[in-house]
């Protein structure tokens, strides 16, 4: 009745356990791993849009920046933050780069094509240059 390696019906011993849990921790790590890269890097591309002017449209979460701005610099970033804060006043400012024969009626229209109503920002590449 007691010998060594017997293991009850629904119990594991020892060694056995010892091995379920590893497999548990090896999935485990395996799943969180694959959760984070996809929250870190997502499919990897943004999802641009061309306009006919030749400019990218992307639409991203309030409070992000479209990929083609990221990593043109500090001055290139703060103004993008700035058109999404301030479309009110930038609607007043007219812009003077000729974009008006592409449609813009505002200098707001340089940085963002539209805001959805759920909050996405569809951002315009026209003022990166």
């Amino acid at each position: 009745m007691g010998g060594a390696g017997i293991v009850a019906e629904g119990k594991l011993g020892s060694r056995e356990w010892l091995l379920t849990r590893r497999r548990l921790l090896k999935a485990g790590v395996g799943v969180a791993g694959a959760g984070l890269t996809a929250l870190f890097f997502g499919s990897g591309t943004p999802e641009l849009r061309a306009q006919g002017s030749g400019d990218l449209i992307e639409e991203v979460q309030r409070g992000q920046l479209p990929f083609f701005v990221r990593g043109r610099g500090a001055k290139a970033e703060e103004a993008y933050r700035f058109a999404a804060a301030n479309r009110e006043i930038l609607q007043y400012i007219p812009c003077f780069c000729g974009c008006v024969e592409i449609g813009h009626r505002s200098n707001s229209d340089c940085y963002i094509a539209a805001v959805r109503p759920n909050g996405r920002i569809a951002y315009t590449s026209h003022a990166v240059g």
